[in-house]
């Protein structure tokens, strides 16, 4: 494998998150964020005995810029932009 391009994303939890149930909240976070860290382990050690390829994580301007109205989906969102950060160094 020489490039993977990550995007996991469910939205739509909203303007109020209080509105919804902590199982709800934690399955967004399961897939936006652990949906890419999950497809990343099973394909780095693919990509580690070739010593080369690339991975592209697709977060949301939201990780950067916050987002008053989707505070789950941001902290998700976030957490993809750190790993890859992470990955990065």
């Amino acid at each position: 494998m020489a490039l993977l391009v990550a995007e996991q994303q469910v939205a739509g939890l909203g303007a109020n998150d209080l509105r919804f149930t902590p199982q709800e909240i934690r399955d967004l976070i399961e897939t936006n964020f652990f949906g890419v860290q999950n497809v990343i382990r099973e394909v780095l050690p693919l990509m580690r005995p070739r010593k080369k390829g690339k991975i592209i994580n697709i977060a949301s301007m939201l990780s950067f810029q916050g987002g008053i109205l989707v505070p789950s989906y941001t902290a998700s969102k976030s957490g993809v932009a750190g790993l890859t950060r992470l990955m990065a160094n």
